[in-house]
């Protein structure tokens, strides 16, 4: 946050903890007045969780503990019974502020609905359970949070992935969701609508984060996706529509962080792709202009395959390997529709800065991908040539198609000074 302002949910305790991620210190169980004490713990700060079966939980943050005794109960707030979803809604449905929900089964929001959710309501989803909404849905105003997650009491140790509630889908058009935690889940948010805006979202946790299937004008701005881990799952997949729009997220610490597939006319710029295996794949027929992103300590900065066309300019690239491009099974690569182009680009990688393994049909000669005008990290030919794997490196893989020759000539002798994020002006 202090190196990229601009950018995101805000990262702070209240948005971000979760007692399942996190072995507790101490655990007591009050008496049947509700008091309580730990034992004498090490002056320092805490946060303490608390809870009730049937009456959901609550943390109390920022604990600075500087005495022998602390008397904290003046400073939590009351606990109140777990109020049920009803299966089927079709009013104006109100999760109010410091109340705790819960999903014990399916619900579905007809068209007539209104779902309001308020700053400070939590909403818990029983294991596989899911909210499909048709109407229309309220998110808290600035400076609100809510959250929605799986269920679970206060206990030690991680809910165990099998455990997860399904999460909201949104079947409406153009709707604008915002400021909420979605967290445990296995599809946090799934949008099957057009001209859905969504910001200052925190997805963490995840199997699925965020899913758009079939839709178009599609906004995804300020949202951070964390530690969404789950091998095949890309944190945020958008598949099938036009006209979408990534930019000013963050995307850090997981596995696939970003994927466009069957994309057209779309961007993804201005984000930030910290520390995750993969951060932005472009796949199946995409579309893509990528502008103005940092790729740092990702395994695999951008890929691109399966026929998909990708320009990438003014970003900056401090991972293992910065672009790769590969051959998609049954998703053949022409010299028209498969392309790669990056220029005014800023490499700075520790294996290769370009992977080119992708295979083209409908050419006897090697395709040739414009990489002109990019700041390789040197100014020695041959350190450059060391950074890029193409068809000098693996020569062509058989079969009727050729593979592609990386035009880095002529290329930048410093630092492209506009590429990266672009930075706020106070």
């Amino acid at each position: 946050m202090d190196e990229y302002p601009q950018l995101a949910f805000p990262i702070d305790d209240k948005a971000l903890f979760d007692h399942r991620e996190h072995e507790a210190l101490h655990s007591v169980y009050t008496d049947n007045e509700g008091n309580f004490s730990f034992p004498k713990l090490p002056y320092d700060e805490y946060i303490v969780a608390y809870s009730k079966e049937g009456w959901g939980y609550n943390y109390l943050f920022d604990i600075e503990l500087n005495s022998d005794e602390m008397d904290i109960s003046e400073s939590l707030t009351p606990l109140h019974p777990e109020i049920l979803l009803p299966q089927y809604i079709d009013q104006q449905y109100i999760l109010e502020e410091g109340q705790c929900y819960r999903a014990v089964n399916d619900v579905v929001l007809s068209e007539n609905s209104q779902l309001v959710i308020q700053s400070g309501s939590r909403l818990l989803l029983n294991n596989d359970v899911k909210l499909s909404i048709y109407g229309s849905l309220v998110t808290p105003s600035v400076g609100g949070k809510a959250h929605i997650t799986s269920f679970s009491g206060i206990h030690s140790g991680t809910i165990p992935g099998s455990e997860k509630g399904e999460g909201m889908r949104l079947y409406v058009d153009n709707l604008q969701v915002g400021r909420l935690v979605l967290s445990h889940l296995s599809g946090a948010l799934q949008v099957f609508g057009d001209g859905i805006t969504s910001q200052n979202l925190l997805f963490h946790n995840n199997m699925f984060a965020l899913r758009s299937v079939n839709a178009s004008d599609i906004t995804l701005n300020n949202c951070c996706f964390m530690n969404n881990l789950i091998e095949t799952c890309p944190s945020a997949m958008i598949e099938n529509g036009h006209n979408i729009a990534v930019s000013n997220n963050l995307f850090y610490g997981n596995e696939i962080a970003l994927t466009y597939k069957l994309t057209l006319n779309s961007s993804v710029s201005n984000n930030a792709f910290i520390e995750n295996n993969v951060g932005f794949a472009n796949e199946w027929d995409s579309r893509t202009v990528l502008s103005n992103n940092v790729f740092t300590g990702n395994g695999t900065g951008v890929e691109n395959s399966g026929r998909s066309n990708l320009e990438i300019y003014l970003n900056e690239f401090k991972c293992s390997t910065g672009v790769k491009t590969y051959h998609a099974n049954n998703a053949y690569n022409y010299p028209n529709n498969g392309w790669t182009i990056a220029n005014d680009n800023n490499f700075d990688c520790g294996s290769y800065a370009v992977k080119s393994l992708a295979n083209y049909y409908g050419s006897e000669q090697p395709v040739h991908l414009d990489f002109t005008q990019n700041f390789w990290g040197t100014n020695d030919q041959d350190q450059i040539e060391q950074l890029i794997i193409d068809r000098n490196d693996i020569g062509d893989l058989g079969g009727s198609g050729v593979t592609t020759e990386i035009d880095y000539l002529p290329f930048r002798s410093n630092p492209v000074s506009s590429a990266g994020i672009l930075r706020v002006r106070h």
